[in-house]
């Protein structure tokens, strides 16, 4: 019963194929636990490592699946995760879309690191693939078992069946397509006759900023006064090496490339004439433009640049020069790692709009709640402040009246007790007070109100009277639960004329620019007791060019922004805020709403005055717009 301590993890199989490795494994004493096709192995791994799970002690699983949203091979990266961080966790890749296995997909997965290739389980392939996974886990085989199972399977087997059949004909015909696309790194690089260890190490830690210097340099160079015959060698040895660096006493001199070498040695009397002869002679007379690039160039941008050469030396290989050094880079690899570049950015771009979506989706709905509860909260408030008059009105005649009472000669024994009692001169003192608070509350809740209406508008239409000082009101009282009463907000107002817009948005905008102002006081500690945290917010009429704008401008005396980042400060999803604080799409969607929807400008000031008490003073944000 030892081989019960085995246990193998079968996924991405359909359920006909599961059922059948899961019956023929248990049968020969091997624990099997499943995930489904839609799992991503490398996370399962990883979530099991994480908590102290024992791990398998083989992966079974289709060597065709793709990882999510990408047309990439699952078992690549899977294989690379175990060989990384559990080489003793073996991998086997089952094809159940074959009877037989290729040579093709055989050389392919011994590639990626996976011990053996299996075709689809039937009667007549039962036997010999469990043995091979039972040979992997170093457990004896039961052949009077497997036997039996063998002709225990039905001939329905036969017929293969695939993981989730799609509901339409253009579902299936996509995730074929998808399958055949995945499959084609797969037949390119095993259909080379290339030993594997010459094989060029793959590019998988490609990022959108990977420079030349990230990706196979081949450092191979002789002597200018070599022997033609040497570089001959050299290229008969390793069939990927692209060219050879020439060099004169050490110095760079120049680059023959093999596929210039291999033209002129075709040609009549060329081997007595270069093979025996040094280099300098075939240099001399196959020289040709020669592209060298700094190892610190972006690859995308050198990719670029080497697809402007002349069409005769366009596939020629770059040199690539590193801390002195001259080495070669293989055109082919130039282009590949601009391929998987422009695969990431495709992916980043795709999540970014998924998130925008995301984003702009929870704002719609965000709008409808605060539109219902302000209309909700609303209604009550106007009751109440309308009413206040009223009590304020009566109050004041009940005070007037007990003054009239109080200079009445006589007063009972009685009354004179309940004045006591109460002390009514603290309740005459305090009441107008009272009532003069709830009046401030009262006002300040209805202002709450009425910014929340402005904002919840999401798809109001344009209008041609927008005060803007009015918007910023309604923006600070929707945010007063946020102002720290030690955070001094200081108000220049100008008198300016009205502005065509959209409230909500503008609201929106100024919500965004006083919000990160907070944030940006708030995060100072400061060592000075001079120092006080302070908001500053005008607006006044500014003339540029001869044309008139309002202009309005909300400054903090935080630590202001760092120079590097600020260029980067209005592109999507660019957060300054610690994970989980930020989206980065607050100054992103303030910036579109200025400049496409109301066709002003906003800009960016930091540090916006000079340094006092050691900081920084801040940033300054300023909003252009348009007059009529």
């Amino acid at each position: 019963m030892a081989g019960l301590q085995k246990k193998v993890l079968i996924s991405q199989l359909s359920e006909e194929q599961q059922k059948l490795w899961q019956t023929a494994l248990t049968s020969q004493n091997v624990n099997t636990i499943t995930e489904p096709a839609t799992s991503d192995l490398v996370k399962v791994l990883e979530q099991m490592s994480k908590t102290g799970e024992p791990l398998p002690n083989l992966l079974l699983m289709d060597i065709g699946m793709t990882t999510a949203n990408s047309t990439s091979l699952q078992a690549r990266s899977v294989c690379r995760w175990c060989a990384d961080h559990h080489p003793d966790l073996k991998v086997i890749l089952t094809n159940p879309r074959e009877e037989q296995v290729k040579s093709v997909g055989l050389r392919w997965a011994l590639r990626q690191g996976a011990i053996d290739l299996l075709p689809r389980l039937h009667s007549l392939t039962v036997v010999e693939s469990v043995t091979k996974v039972l040979e992997v886990l170093e457990t004896n085989v039961n052949q009077d078992s497997l036997g039996k199972l063998a002709e225990s399977f039905d001939e329905s087997t036969q017929t293969p069946s695939f993981e989730s059949q799609p509901n339409t004909i253009r579902e299936a015909a996509t995730a074929d397509l998808v399958r055949k696309m995945a499959m084609i790194p797969m037949i390119v690089m095993a259909s080379s006759e290339v030993p594997e260890e010459e094989l060029t190490p793959d590019q998988t830690d490609i990022s959108l900023a990977s420079t030349l210097e990230e990706l196979y340099l081949f450092d191979f160079a002789l002597e200018i006064d070599q022997l033609g015959l040497l570089a001959s060698n050299a290229f008969k040895e390793n069939p990927l090496l692209p060219g050879v660096i020439l060099k004169e006493k050490g110095n760079y001199l120049g680059m023959i490339s093999r596929q210039r070498f291999l033209e002129f040695m075709s040609r009549p009397y060329a081997l007595e004439l270069f093979s025996k002869r040094p280099l300098r002679v075939l240099y001399e007379s196959a020289e040709t433009e020669i592209l060298i690039l700094d190892g610190k160039n972006l690859v995308v941008a050198s990719a670029q640049q080497s697809l402007r050469r002349p069409i005769e030396v366009v596939y020629e290989p770059v040199v690539v020069e590193t801390e002195g050094k001259y080495k070669l880079l293989d055109v082919n690899d130039l282009f590949i790692a601009q391929s998987k570049i422009h695969e990431l950015a495709t992916k980043l771009i795709r999540n970014q709009t998924q998130d925008r979506m995301v984003q702009t989706e929870k704002m719609a709905t965000l709008g409808e709640i605060v539109s219902e509860v302000s209309h909700d909260i609303g209604t009550p408030v106007e009751a109440i402040f309308n009413n206040l008059n009223y009590l304020s009105d009566y109050t004041n005649s009940l005070i007037n009246l007990l003054k009239v009472y109080e200079e009445e000669p006589t007063i009972s024994t009685q009354i004179a007790e309940i004045k006591d009692a109460i002390n009514i001169d603290f309740i005459l003192e305090d009441l107008p007070k009272v009532v003069s608070d709830i009046v401030a509350g009262t006002s300040q809740l209805k202002r709450i109100v009425s910014g929340l209406k402005t904002f919840s508008k999401m798809e109001e239409t344009m209008s041609k009277d927008i005060d803007i000082n009015d918007c910023l009101e309604n923006s600070l009282a929707i945010l007063n639960t946020r102002l720290n009463k030690d955070v001094a907000i200081v108000k220049n107002y100008g008198t300016v004329p009205h502005v065509t817009g959209f409230p909500s948005q503008l609201v929106q905008v100024f919500m965004n620019l006083i919000s990160n102002a907070i944030d940006a006081v708030s995060q100072v500690s400061s060592d000075s007791e001079n120092w006080q945290p302070k908001i500053e917010i005008s607006t006044q009429l500014i003339s540029i060019d001869g044309k008139d704008w309002l202009g309005i401008k909300v400054a903090d005396n935080g630590s202001g922004i760092p120079a590097e980042i600020q260029p980067k400060i209005f592109e999507n999803f660019f957060a300054t805020k610690d994970s989980g604080k930020g989206k980065g799409l607050g100054l992103a969607i303030s910036h579109q709403i200025i400049t496409q929807n109301h066709k002003g400008k906003i800009s960016l000031r930091s540090p916006w005055m000079q340094e006092k008490n050691g900081h920084h003073c801040g940033a300054e944000f300023q909003v252009l717009l348009p007059l009529a």
